[in-house]
């Protein structure tokens, strides 16, 4: 298989998640680089790279600047977790030789290459499989969360959750159309890092709703967002929250309650359903 199909495949088995895949098996540019390659000279183009996220956008709080191991982990593993758990194949891709296109406005990569060709094997033993690929991701991204802990304050533990929030958050959040197979498949997770870095608490949420029971994952790591500076965005839907002390913080915020990630997530089902009334049924409003 060549690595454009098995990319194509990756994206369909991430879904709604597979719109974000910059992953590419067209030659890479000169400036394309690996991880290594980054982290070479003492950090000096991480540094370079933060530096120049923080030029352009001065209000960020400095915890952002700790997106690049989520990105890198993101863009690196997500299409191999999701060829691995969904579709049961594992391609030969060496991490390592994965080359990256890092984005100075954002601080993070933006594109990753495969190389052209790459052999594709049937998984035989998931969990086997998945063990193999969890502890590679460890070898891979340690250097980069050592070298991020130096120039970010936030701990090496935060940093690790989110490599977390990658493994665990590949799912359709609240709108995961099975309960049990999500709580599964983190069940399967924990015993897999049980004794690693990615070791850590991860809390699902029950959401109960009259057409049934959703879940959804908490994020393992805070992104600070609740830090950064108020932008303002103009008119805007006034949201039940709004005026709450957790106003700023995410909806699967690990620091709000979880009482107040229900409310969000009930009211964005709301939200989304009313708009698919409205996309379908233009009678759905007109008087009677």
């Amino acid at each position: 298989m060549t690595a454009g199909a098995a990319i194509e495949l990756a994206r369909r088995a991430l879904g709604e998640h597979g719109d974000w895949l910059q992953v590419s098996a067209a030659r890479p540019p000169p400036e394309a680089i690996t991880l290594a390659e980054f982290l070479a000279d003492d950090g000096r183009r991480l540094d370079q790279l933060l530096a120049t996220w923080h030029e352009r956008n001065p209000d960020d709080p400095p915890e952002y600047r700790a997106g690049v191991i989520g990105s890198v982990a993101r863009m690196a593993f997500a299409p191999l977790l999701a060829l691995v758990g969904r579709e049961r194949v594992l391609p030969g891709v060496d991490v390592s030789e994965m080359r990256f296109g890092f984005s100075e406005g954002h601080g993070a990569p933006d594109r990753v290459w495969w190389p052209n060709d790459v052999t594709v094997e049937p998984v035989a033993d998931l969990e086997a499989t998945l063990s193999l690929l969890i502890a590679g991701a460890i070898d891979f991204l340690t250097p980069l969360v050592h070298a991020t802990r130096l120039r970010v304050p936030i701990g090496q533990r935060g940093l690790w959750g989110r490599v977390i929030d990658v493994f665990t958050g590949l799912g359709p959040g609240y709108d995961h159309p099975d309960p049990q197979t999500q709580c599964d498949d983190l069940s399967v997770f924990r015993r897999l890092v049980a004794g690693t870095v990615l070791d850590q608490p991860i809390e699902v949420v029950v959401i109960d709703r009259p057409d049934g029971v959703r879940c959804m994952v908490r994020t393992v790591a805070c992104c600070f967002a609740y830090k950064k500076s108020p932008d303002d965005h103009g008119e805007r839907e006034v949201r039940p929250w709004d005026d709450s002390e957790w106003a700023r913080h995410c909806m699967s915020c690990p620091l709000i309650p979880v009482e107040e990630t229900v409310r969000r997530a009930n009211y964005w089902i709301e939200d989304e359903r009313a708009g698919e009334v409205d996309r379908t049924d233009t009678t759905a409003t007109s008087p009677a």
